[in-house]
């Protein structure tokens, strides 16, 4: 972008070319010649494009008619989405401030794409056959217990309650959020873990899964959805749904307790700041001192405002924003930045976490700019690097 009012695109970096394969697996060279690289001509580009602006996401940037493989692990597109739809309620006027609410959004477009399946599913039929799959395992609490049928249901009512009138973002207090994670956790293993050895699994992260279920949820009758598990019954879409629905909010009641409206998505949603030397040497005096956290933490996979998490160790923050930047090129000094720990690499020094706060809560620091403008902002700090001398 520009000062003028232009802005563009394009992609850099070097892509070979070696149709059909696309690097996820040796081939033998004497199919897949070495074709020398990608054109720079044919890489990706846009110029001051139509719509007026140019949105990427980790989401793949051209369509599957590109005939050059350009990467494989792009994300599901969710989030550029998201963004499309927000740029576009702003209309013309969009500036930092709504730059700003886009970096802070959690709004969940995969929760809500699956709200309508969620709605669909027969509480009292869905606790039965969850029941029934506890049975097979010999976990099932039993007719005997009088009134735990009745207990169960009234919990699923209130609970599935809280998820279908959430409002669908991944707010840290959310109870309703708290509840589509665990119900969410459950769809992924109760879709995909049967079809892998148990040492095998999880094999991918939370964004492929997403990317994956949300490609099955419109063929109800794909084989992935039978589980394998329970010999010749034959389950579809609407029966894993349903099965994972009731699954979910019985996990998260173990977790959580029984009271709903005490869940909240930070409790379980959050993420630690791991020194990458001392912070992993095993002795826990030495990590407690260089490691900070855990924190509550808003977002998820396929928020704008991104923070992945574990499968093998559900919930816990994986990988999540690295730096949020509001550039205003018509005044380079009234741009905005943040990132999320601090200015220092000694534990003991005030800026070692100085940021965090307001990183998690989307808040700015100002850029200094130019020259002057560093030197006011130092006051009397000067670190002075002298070259050495040949004495």
């Amino acid at each position: 972008a520009d000062d003028q009012g232009n802005i563009g695109y394009q992609s850099v970096g070097s892509f070979p070319n070696r149709p059909p394969a696309d690097g996820r697996a040796p081939t033998p060279g004497w199919e897949h010649g070495d074709n020398g690289l990608v054109s720079f001509t044919d890489y990706p580009a846009a110029f001051n494009p139509a719509k007026d602006f140019i949105v990427t996401a980790n989401n793949p940037v051209v369509s599957s008619e590109y005939p050059y493989p350009l990467g494989i692990e792009f994300s599901n597109g969710l989030r550029a989405k998201r963004i499309v739809e927000m740029i576009e309620s702003f209309g013309t006027g969009i500036g930092m401030e709504q730059v700003g609410e886009i970096h802070a959004d959690v709004f969940s477009r995969s929760a809500d794409e699956l709200m309508a399946y969620f709605e669909a599913v027969d509480l009292p039929d869905a606790y039965d056959a969850w029941q029934a799959v506890q049975a097979s395992w010999g976990t099932a609490a039993g007719d005997a217990e009088v009134g735990a049928r009745a207990n169960d249901l009234d919990f699923l009512e209130e609970a599935s309650a809280a998820l279908l009138s959430w409002n669908r973002r991944m707010d840290p207090e959310a109870s309703g959020a708290a509840a589509f994670g665990f119900v969410w956790k459950q769809l992924i293993e109760d879709t995909f873990e049967d079809e892998m050895p148990a040492h095998y699994w999880p094999f991918t992260g939370v964004t492929t899964f997403e990317s994956a279920v949300h490609v099955l949820l419109r063929e109800p009758d794909h084989a992935a959805w039978d589980d394998r598990t329970t010999g010749d019954r034959i389950e579809d879409r609407d029966d894993i749904v349903a099965l994972a629905l009731v699954d979910g909010l019985i996990a998260a009641r173990e977790e959580l307790g029984d009271r709903v409206a005490r869940w909240e998505w930070g409790d379980i949603h959050q993420i630690e700041f791991r020194n990458s030397t001392l912070g992993e040497s095993g002795i826990g005096l030495i990590e407690r001192l260089f490691n900070r956290g855990p924190y509550p933490l808003a977002g998820s996979s396929s928020t704008v405002n991104v923070a992945h998490w574990s499968l093998d160790e559900p919930f816990a923050v994986t990988s999540g924003v690295s730096e949020r930047a509001i550039y205003d090129l018509a005044d380079p000094s009234n741009s905005l930045f943040t990132h999320p720990t601090g200015q220092s690499g000694h534990p003991f020094h005030s800026n070692y976490m100085r940021f965090f706060q307001q990183w998690s809560d989307v808040e700015y620091h100002p850029a200094r700019w130019t020259r002057e403008e560093v030197e006011e902002s130092a006051g009397r700090r000067r670190l002075l690097l002298r070259p050495a001398t040949d004495e």
